[in-house]
């Protein structure tokens, strides 16, 4: 049994590290604070964090079948940044849930006027 506890540790520090959004792509999007989502087309959504100092919108890929039609979409994460395999919901006005799970996260370039 002695044995297996190292392997058993460092195997569970591998499965519970946070997603590194923000030092990967520059961007994190943290759903536990206010932010905005909008559709972006069948399976895409881009959303940014609206309080805060960071404000950086993201382009998020996902499992969905069909976000078109969503009037509110949710987003979550146990962490402070949004990652791959963390939730979406997204519900339309005549209350139907899809239920997915994110699948990519982009920064979304500024546009300078």
């Amino acid at each position: 049994m002695k044995r297996f506890l190292p392997v058993l540790v460092l195997l569970s520090g591998i499965a519970f590290q946070p997603a590194m959004a923000d030092d990967q792509t520059g961007a994190c999007l943290n759903p536990h604070f206010s932010y905005r989502a909008q559709p972006a087309g069948l399976h895409d959504v881009v959303a940014e964090n609206t309080i805060g100092s960071h404000h950086a919108k993201v382009h998020i890929t996902t499992s969905c079948i069909d976000l078109h039609d969503a009037d509110v979409i949710s987003l979550g994460t146990a962490f402070r940044c949004l990652g791959k395999g963390d939730a979406v919901t997204a519900t339309s006005i005549d209350g139907r849930h899809e239920r997915c799970i994110v699948t990519n996260i982009v920064p979304v370039a500024p546009q300078h006027s």
